[in-house]
């Protein structure tokens, strides 16, 4: 089984924010690390942004670039601090299949597997999980998607939301699959 990381962007927000909002680039795979060495935005504020970070398309894993006080009583809500300034994000890239009894936990960004995933097998991303071949095993994506070519999961599970085998649509078994979370549920949507 071999594994590659990705790195990330890295946005670094500058006041005014609703200015730099307003300048604000589509970023490519909508996962980013934000930089806020050059805000003080504390506990409700850097809620605030990244809420409208999420609201506009970009989904941040990851804060750095300043003091852990700054988190307040907020700190669960927010993504997760990282050391350093302008730390990087990865995505762990799985290429071969994920045999039974494994688990890959990856808290840190994404998970992507170039194979299968065996029943019995896990995979556990902080970010989204892509699966590009069956999907048997359990998938469990703390603030993304679920994304396979032939869906045959025991357990998809997003944000602590799970979703099994039984209450899946008969009719998206076998067929490529997006899994997201609406209203408080996992929702399947057939791709393609």
């Amino acid at each position: 089984m071999a594994t590659h990381a990705f790195t990330l962007p890295v946005l670094v927000p500058e006041p005014p924010i609703f200015g730099w909002l307003g300048r604000l680039e589509p970023v490519a795979g909508g996962l980013a690390v934000l930089d806020l060495s050059h805000t003080a935005l504390h506990g409700p504020g850097l809620l605030a942004l990244a809420q409208e970070m999420t609201r506009r398309g970009v989904r941040v894993i990851g804060l750095t670039g300043l003091d852990p006080a700054q988190l307040g009583e907020h700190a669960a809500s927010l993504p997760p601090l990282l050391p350093g300034r302008a730390a990087p994000a990865e995505s762990l890239v799985i290429e071969g299949s994920v045999r039974s009894g494994q688990r890959v936990a990856h808290p840190g960004g994404d998970v992507s597997v170039v194979g299968n995933v065996a029943s019995g097998a896990e995979i556990v991303a902080g970010g989204s999980v892509h699966i590009y071949g069956v999907l048997r095993g359990r998938a469990s994506a703390g603030s993304g998607q679920i994304f396979c070519q032939v869906l045959e999961a025991e357990v998809l599970q997003i944000s602590g939301i799970a979703l099994v085998a039984d209450d899946m649509e008969a009719a998206l078994l076998g067929r490529a699959v997006r899994a997201s979370l609406e209203n408080g549920r996992v929702r399947l949507q057939a791709l393609g």
